[in-house]
């Protein structure tokens, strides 16, 4: 499982068909207990490694990023990619620019170096994850144009982008996962 707070909360609350960002203690309840019992089955709760347990096979299932299960069945072609029917969380790499740097012309070269199309294939090519750039495809390796990891079936449910939860949301999750991680 993942060592993530709030995927690992997410997933659990989608399952048990609750809101992200939730705040019900009732139905937090019923999370914490699910997890708890769902626990016994995991071999760690860990993000680094999943790919690696998979591999090998001392784990038969994991919760993982896409871009690390295209590596891993790339090593392994045994293995498969599944979208949870309940859901998933989407995220988003971000380029910025701190206020204040020094190189702030050259900075923005880069971005837009890193945007384009056949720059941002190349960075798909290499780690796994989908570029979120238009018009990567012709760049992109043979083997990643139609990957399932990189490609969602049509029946796939929609990726949720969870916005920050508030602050008293976040110390419910906390308390769950610092029970959790007993």
């Amino acid at each position: 499982m993942f060592r993530d707070v709030n995927d690992v909360i997410n997933a659990a609350l989608r399952y048990k068909g609750f809101e992200t960002c939730n705040s019900n203690r009732a139905e937090l309840a019923e999370v914490n207990d699910l997890l708890l019992e769902a626990k016994s089955d995991w071999l760690s709760i860990t993000s680094d490694g999943a790919r690696e347990m998979v591999v090998s096979g001392d784990a038969a299932v994991s919760m993982i990023w896409n871009g690390m299960g295209l590596r891993g069945r790339l090593e392994k072609p045994s293995l498969q990619y599944a979208y949870p029917k309940e859901g998933m969380t989407a995220w988003a790499d971000n380029l910025v620019v701190l206020k204040g740097a020094e190189n702030r012309d050259n900075a923005l070269l880069f971005m837009n170096f890193l945007l384009e199309p056949e720059h941002a294939a190349a960075l798909t090519n290499f780690a796994g994850y989908t570029a979120g750039v238009n018009n990567t495809a012709p760049f992109l390796m043979d083997e990643l144009k139609h990957a399932p990891e990189l490609n969602p079936p049509a029946n796939a449910p929609t990726a949720e982008f969870v916005p920050p939860c508030s602050a008293d949301v976040v110390a419910l999750y906390d308390r769950i996962w610092t029970n959790l991680l007993k």
